[in-house]
């Protein structure tokens, strides 16, 4: 009930396109939107390569000029699918890593100087705010959207394959991507590895982490943190996504563990397979002098896949256009998203707490052990204590024992005195006295 009551309230639909394949899985679900009844606006810069107008009479652009042009964009991806062709098929992930870091490079340059041009637009930026719309839904591969979605004051979600190492996913969206069992992304490695792969995947997971970039986070960075007037991160402001839909699923992907924020809508963008035309398929059943082979390799395992990913109790497109509704309607989800965002990166790792118990245990060691050495150190003094009274007792200060105490010193056998005391000699009384310590 509570789907098709967010269905029947149409809303304003604000996207941040991609080219390219991208565009391909966007359009899928701006198709769907525009059936549904939703307003989409797409915004369409001068540069933009696959975004036709005419061939998306459904949706709205919103088309603007900028200084980058087509050739800069074509020349950018071109070098990039270049290194992911000829790079990427490689047996370890730090080989090529200098190359596609490169690329990233370049291409982070190119999308900076594109988001500075759209939100220095004032005329675009004024006509954006008065349109008021509802939420701004984009492909994650390149920033720019949130700090539209941040100055337009509207919540908005991500569409996204992967990023390289899963380093967005990780930080931004703040996914569980434990290496003992989930293979980094590209580093060749399936699910179940050995011990060798698990040190090859950490060996990928930190080079992803701490010295590979995707974009210039420090420029990136610092460009958010003068447009928004206040200090800030493009970590921080990506991970304010209210849902992220991840394009793919458990029939060719992995298991791993995933949040409520999170939903897997690989396939969205599939359709049924035609039917043989009817000329074609008399042909094949009718023919007697000749016969048709239909040789294919994979096509067990390909049934048995998509088996598997039509064994889905709601279809990923509508899954998909489900989340984009929910958040329309309820302008947000902020209940969904993990409180780890709201922690330090200490914090997220527990380092905090597991320096408290470190330090408690060492202040209990250090205090046991000064407090033994103390009283050992003490009762190690001639005369401190005697057998026969608890303190000082009349022996130890060279007096005349009583006749219980002395019983006790003469019942300790000689052995035992040797171990465990000494004898201490009172010249005026003539006593000799076992002080134990």
């Amino acid at each position: 009930m509570s789907y098709y009551f967010i269905a029947g309230n149409c809303g304003k639909v604000l996207v941040w396109p991609m080219d390219f394949s991208h565009w391909m899985n966007l359009k899928a679900i701006l198709d769907e939107l525009v059936q549904r009844g939703h307003e989409v606006t797409v915004l369409r810069t001068s540069a933009s390569i696959f975004l036709d107008p005419q061939k998306s009479p459904g949706l709205k652009f919103e088309s603007f000029s900028m200084s980058v042009s087509k050739d800069d964009l074509d020349k950018v991806f071109t070098m990039f699918v270049d290194v992911w062709i000829h790079e990427i098929p490689r047996d370890l992930c730090l080989p090529f890593s200098p190359l596609l870091k490169n690329v990233a490079n370049e291409l982070s340059d190119t999308y900076l100087r594109l988001c500075k041009d759209t939100v220095s637009n004032k005329q675009l930026m004024t006509k954006l705010q008065r349109s008021k719309f509802d939420v701004l839904f984009s492909d994650a591969i390149a920033p720019c959207r949130e700090l539209i979605a941040e100055l337009l004051q509207i919540p908005f979600l991500f569409s996204l394959c992967f990023s390289p190492g899963h380093k967005m996913e990780k930080y931004s969206g703040r996914f569980l991507v434990p290496p003992s069992y989930v293979p980094i992304i590209l580093s060749r490695l399936g699910g179940q590895m050995n011990f060798m792969e698990r040190v090859k995947n950490m060996m990928c997971m930190l080079y992803f982490d701490f010295w590979f970039q995707t974009f210039n986070e420090k420029k990136w960075s610092q460009f958010y943190s003068e447009t928004l007037g206040r200090p800030t991160t493009l970590t921080e402001t990506i991970g304010k996504a209210e849902t992220w839909l991840i394009r793919f699923y458990w029939d060719l992907e992995f298991p791993r563990p995933t949040l409520p924020n999170v939903d897997y809508v690989g396939g969205l963008h599939c359709k049924l397979a035609k039917p043989l035309q009817k000329e074609m398929e008399d042909f094949v059943q009718i023919s007697e002098e000749y016969s048709v082979v239909v040789f294919s390799l994979g096509s067990m395992n390909a049934m048995w896949l998509s088996t598997i990913h039509h064994g889905q109790p709601m279809k990923p497109l509508d899954r998909a256009i489900f989340w984009i509704e929910f958040i329309m309607c309820h302008k947000g989800a902020k209940h969904l998203r993990p409180l780890a965002h709201n922690l330090t990166w200490y914090q997220y790792h527990s380092l905090d707490v597991i320096g408290f118990l470190l330090a408690s245990v060492a202040a209990i060691a250090f205090i046991s052990i000064k407090s033994f050495l103390f009283f050992y150190q003490e009762a190690g003094r001639p005369g401190r204590w005697a057998v026969g009274g608890a303190g000082r007792t009349g022996a130890s200060r060279g007096l005349p024992i009583p006749r219980a105490e002395r019983w006790v010193l003469e019942s300790v056998p000689l052995r035992l005195r040797c171990v465990l005391g000494r004898l201490e000699y009172f010249p005026r009384t003539g006593l000799r006295i076992l002080v134990v310590f």
